[in-house]
């Protein structure tokens, strides 16, 4: 859960716009099935950001959804190396990989038993929340009235990267979308063209304050 209100609405409306545009993908149904599954599958990463930055995110187990992910990376790697035309399309499986890998990643330090080092966040039991050092925006469950020790230094290590991979990421698909739009822009395009490329922006960047808060 963020701990901070605001950030947890900006993080609520960047995945809430992100799940409306998956939705509306599988919706419009017209492309192919391999296709409708990487849309369900961001719809379900959406869905799964927006209940962790609110404290109901905190009252739910951790390894169930960790396992979805670890396997909804495992597909997109397959589609890069087995089910891509072009390297476009293939680079684009790597990063969906990459971002299911992380949403995977983010599960098993919330649950703290799993990685080694960790402390034990898992919920669970009458225990009061409390922010776990090294987390200062992530209110955690806290096992103990005293509190954990801090994360260790490759975790929060890998955090960093994440977040800082993430952010650079918004950028470049903002960016992506933004050539876009202008390159249509004397043709007949609709509000909704290449909104799932600015949508791919928002989840990079709901992302990048996710781990960013765990820092």
């Amino acid at each position: 859960m963020i701990a901070d209100l605001t950030l947890r609405w900006v993080v609520t409306i960047l995945f809430a716009l992100s799940f409306a545009e998956c939705l509306y993908a599988l919706a419009a149904g017209h492309r192919k099935w391999t296709h409708a599954v990487g849309h369900a599958l961001h719809l379900v990463m959406a869905a799964a950001m927006i209940v962790m930055a609110w404290p109901i995110g905190m009252e739910l187990p951790n390894r169930p959804p960790m396992a979805f992910f670890l396997l909804a990376t495992l597909w997109f790697g397959g589609m890069a190396a087995l089910g891509s035309p072009g390297p476009v399309e293939r680079l684009g499986n790597e990063y969906h990989a990459v971002m299911m890998g992380a949403m995977a990643w983010m599960y098993a330090v919330m649950d703290g038993a799993l990685l080694p080092g960790g402390t034990d966040g898992s919920p669970g039991g009458d225990v009061p929340s409390a922010s776990m050092p090294g987390m200062p925006g992530m209110a955690m469950p806290s096992a103990t009235t005293s509190g954990h020790p801090a994360e260790p230094q490759w975790i929060t290590a890998v955090n960093w990267m994440v977040t800082v991979g993430f952010a650079i990421a918004a950028v470049w698909w903002l960016y992506r979308y933004v050539v876009q739009r202008r390159k249509d822009s004397t043709a007949d395009c609709g509000l909704l063209a290449h909104a799932g490329t600015l949508c791919q922006s928002f989840m990079a960047a709901g992302m990048a304050i996710m781990f960013g808060v765990m820092l």
